[in-house]
């Protein structure tokens, strides 16, 4: 559902919910979360109005490639320096916090680029009828 409407761009709040978030249980299940995200996209040329009921798309390809930045690379880049602190040190304790403390340059680097990758992973609107 469409929030906000500016010049340029629209707040749409997403429903997000689990895939258990259906289930006969999910009342006495803790898995079962259901929560609202807001998400800035920008205008296209087409009038939208406050309220309004859109769905939100994206291409598969960007999916995947959220993945890789999102989990893959990182996964990769904590392996493989394990490995190579612990072939150096032979010390278990500082391979692995090394290894995860590698992690904080990543995901501030992603951080500081965000504006960079705003450009690449667009969201879509489609009107619902």
């Amino acid at each position: 559902m469409i929030k906000r409407v500016t010049d340029h761009s629209l707040v749409v709040t997403v429903l997000s919910r689990s895939a258990c978030s259906g289930c006969h249980a999910k009342e006495v299940c803790s898995a079962a979360d259901l929560t609202e995200k807001e998400i800035n996209i920008e205008c296209d040329g087409i009038e939208y109005i406050p309220g309004q009921f859109v769905n939100v798309t994206m291409k598969e390809s960007l999916g995947m490639k959220a993945l890789l930045y999102g989990y893959m690379a990182p996964l990769v880049l904590v392996i493989f320096t394990l490995i190579i602190i612990f072939n150096y040190t032979s010390d278990e304790v500082l391979s692995a916090l090394i290894s995860l403390g590698i992690l904080i340059p990543y995901y501030t680097g992603l951080f500081l680029y965000r504006n960079s990758l705003k450009k690449i992973f667009r969201f879509e609107l489609e009107k619902i009828n």
